[in-house]
């Protein structure tokens, strides 16, 4: 954002960003906002696994077909594990979010 210095076109642009986090289930109004203040510009990272890294979200195994359900994770790793892995996954969609100025993709998220 510190390329805009316009202070219109930088309200702008994160006003579009809280609404575009704000299409992702389980972000409310508070933690869109807590998101965007310490994140600042998302741009500041070079690649997804550094901004995984900065939000101190652990790596997910790889498994066949990228099938990972929430029920299936908690029965194999127990439920503190899949939370973890699921929260890895959900900041990767919000990195894509607000990297590639789209919205959440419920099919997109479940698939991969």
């Amino acid at each position: 954002l510190e390329h805009f210095p316009d202070p219109a076109v930088r309200k702008s642009i994160e006003v579009d960003a809280f609404h575009r986090l704000r299409s992702v289930p389980g972000i409310g109004k508070v933690l869109a906002l807590t998101i965007l203040y310490e994140i600042h510009d998302v741009n500041r990272f070079e690649r997804v696994q550094h901004f995984a890294s900065y939000a101190r979200l652990v790596n997910c195994a790889h498994e066949s077909a990228g099938k990972k359900r929430l029920a299936r994770l908690q029965r194999k790793h127990g439920k503190g594990k899949a939370l973890s892995i699921l929260a890895h996954k959900i900041g990767r969609a919000v990195y894509y979010i607000l990297a590639r100025g789209t919205v959440f993709a419920p099919e997109t998220f479940l698939h991969s």
